[in-house]
């Protein structure tokens, strides 16, 4: 009953009346009154605080009993024993990274010391030794004969040469710094996620709501693939088309680039120029935005390329890449390592009536991985460890056939069958 609380905290005397107590309590307004202020709440239930007591009292025992067993459950619980697993998994690898680190320094002072055995001279050795005979010429070349004078003429030459090839050899080493990356060392030290416990609403962590849909040109095509460059603006391709449009997101076409041969997917680089896949050619081809000519990039023969996608350093620092797996378009995501370790494989959901056919694959700025499910009309959203978070978009959204995506920000748009487009605030949760 949190009116009991409630009443349990106000104050003693009424701020209206300062003279009066606050003698009953209204339990639909959840206040303390005084007799003066009782008549406006006339028509309310109320009590008076003595009897408010008596109940306090009387739940009080039940109340202690159910935090006790609380209590006791979470000290009982695998949560506790969990977390101190977690944290000492955590102390494993920052003993095995400064391990790492350590050895990694004693080896690179090692080289500076010159202790790899690749037949480098001890400098200081042979400096002190030159030293030393210089010292002994200049002290004795007058009192020799001249038995000892050639020998020493001959040892001088000698030394010389030496001497020559040590002013002329780059004996010195040099340790050239990298760049610590906390992102990085961060990557390779792990992270800490959140487990969640159920599927329910309030454990999403993501939730979109459409801010507008449309058909491009017609519905004779599906909507191939989406580059987009602003939270208002992104260039698509339908299929069988030899042209990519800029459009908003209401559908109105800004800018049209027309290509000489059709294309399977393509990128907008910084400076405009388009980079797109030829899967029966099995090239990659730029078009340049200010003359036009199109060039050959690379051949991916025997390979047929189908997607491409610009390579940027996400949260993550992984690859994710979409994969056919038969001839049927069974897909599955594969996901590597900036050190190009397998991180895992993702292919859909046991409980799926379809089979997983996946045409797209983002990741939005938490790293989390965001995937088109083709005929069971969905997005799917991944962690970035490959864990199933939840469905972004259904069926019932509606969504119907997803083919492509594109995140700029807070804005996902989603290509589909048919021509239709729609675009998305895409919120997260977590933030």
């Amino acid at each position: 009953m949190s009116f009991l609380l409630r009443a349990q905290a106000a104050t003693p005397n009424c701020t209206k009346h300062p003279d009066e107590e606050l003698d009953t309590f209204c339990i639909p307004c959840g206040e303390r009154v005084c007799v003066s202020c009782r008549g406006t709440h006339q028509g309310h239930e109320w009590l008076r605080m003595k009897r408010l007591v008596q109940m306090v009292r009387q739940n009080e025992m039940t109340r202690c009993q159910e935090l006790t067993e609380m209590v006791n459950k979470i000290k009982s619980s695998k949560a506790v024993s969990s977390r101190q697993k977690e944290k000492e998994k955590i102390r494993g690898v920052q003993r095995d990274l400064k391990s790492m680190v350590d050895d990694i320094a004693e080896m690179m002072v090692s080289m500076v010391d010159g202790e790899d055995g690749e037949g480098q001279t001890d400098i200081p050795q042979e400096t002190r030794k030159l030293e030393l005979m210089l010292d002994f010429f200049q002290n004795h070349l007058q009192e020799a004969d001249g038995n000892v004078i050639m020998e020493m003429e001959e040892e001088f030459y000698k030394k010389k040469e030496i001497l020559s090839s040590l002013q002329t050899t780059t004996w010195g080493v040099q340790f050239v710094e990298g760049t610590p990356s906390r992102d990085t060392l961060q990557h390779m030290f792990g992270k800490v996620v959140k487990e969640d416990s159920s599927n329910q609403d309030d454990t999403l962590e993501v939730k979109v709501s459409e801010i507008s849909h449309f058909t491009h040109v017609d519905d004779s095509a599906f909507i191939k693939s989406i580059s987009a460059v602003s939270r208002t603006e992104a260039w698509i391709n339908r299929k069988i088309i030899h042209q990519i449009d800029k459009v908003d997101s209401t559908g109105a076409v800004i800018q049209e680039r027309k290509l000489p041969t059709y294309l399977t997917n393509f990128i907008i680089e910084d400076n405009n120029d388009i980079v797109y896949t030829l899967f029966g050619d099995k090239m990659i081809r730029r078009c340049s935005s200010s003359s036009g000519t199109v060039s050959d990039v690379i051949s991916t023969a025997p390979l047929h390329p189908r997607g491409i996608c610009r390579i940027v350093q996400n949260i993550n620092l992984d690859l994710c890449v979409v994969d056919r797996v038969d001839k049927e378009f069974r897909s599955r995501l594969v996901v590597v390592s900036i050190t190009s370790k397998l991180r895992f494989t993702y292919t859909g959901q046991p409980a799926l009536k379809e089979m997983f056919v996946c045409d797209d694959v983002t990741c939005d700025n938490h790293g989390r991985i965001l995937l088109t499910d083709l005929d069971n009309h969905a997005v799917h959203l991944l962690r970035e460890d490959g864990h199933f978070l939840q469905y972004v978009l259904t069926k019932q959204s509606p969504l119907w056939c997803p083919r492509s995506l594109g995140l700029h920000g807070d804005t996902l748009w989603v290509g589909c069958s048919k021509g239709v487009v729609r675009v998305y605030k895409y919120k997260d949760l977590e933030s």
